[in-house]
């Protein structure tokens, strides 16, 4: 699956964002079975290097590394023709920027940001780790921020959907 750009056929770089219990991990375990996506996981890379670290933005060297590793897997697999999702909490300018530059037309950002009640409540409920309130409190308000940059059409309330659903709704075009 490829999206057509200036006559040629490039892959997708889709990346998948928002704060913790926004359900990127679903989503992205979705659109990843279709065979058509490689699923690059900032929270897979994190244990995998530093599995001894619960809360990654306490050591900024550390994060830089998963930052780091995440975009340079994204490149080798975009370089190989193939289309990358990447489920991580990329926040900033500057981050979603190097994304810009690098996969330029080809990258689509989508942000899960459902009401704050949601989102907390996802967060307290999920079978791995939680984030906490203050957590998600901060990273919904920073993500807030970011809707003129990123686009608010990009941003997604799955407060009343299933996961399904939002796949269906939001994704499924982009990985027939």
């Amino acid at each position: 699956m490829s999206i057509k750009l200036h006559n040629e056929e490039k892959p997708i770089i889709l990346i998948v964002t928002g704060p913790c219990g926004s359900g990127k991990t679903t989503i992205t375990d979705i659109i990843a079975s279709t065979g058509k996506f490689i699923r690059i996981s900032g929270d897979e890379i994190k244990d995998e290097h530093f599995p001894e670290i619960e809360r990654i933005t306490d050591y900024p060297e550390a994060l830089e590394k998963v930052y780091i590793e995440m975009f340079q897997k994204t490149k080798e697999n975009f370089e190989l023709g193939k289309n990358v999702v990447i489920d991580y909490i990329i926040l900033g300018q500057k981050r979603i920027d190097e994304y810009k530059k690098a996969f330029q037309n080809n990258l689509v950002i989508k942000v899960l940001f459902s009401s704050k009640e949601v989102i907390i409540e996802r967060d307290k409920t999920r079978e791995c780790w939680t984030a906490g309130e203050d957590c998600v409190n901060d990273l919904y308000d920073a993500f807030y921020k970011l809707q003129g940059y990123i686009g608010i059409d990009n941003y997604i309330d799955s407060s009343e959907e299933t996961p399904e659903e939002t796949y269906s709704k939001y994704f499924a075009d982009l990985v027939c």
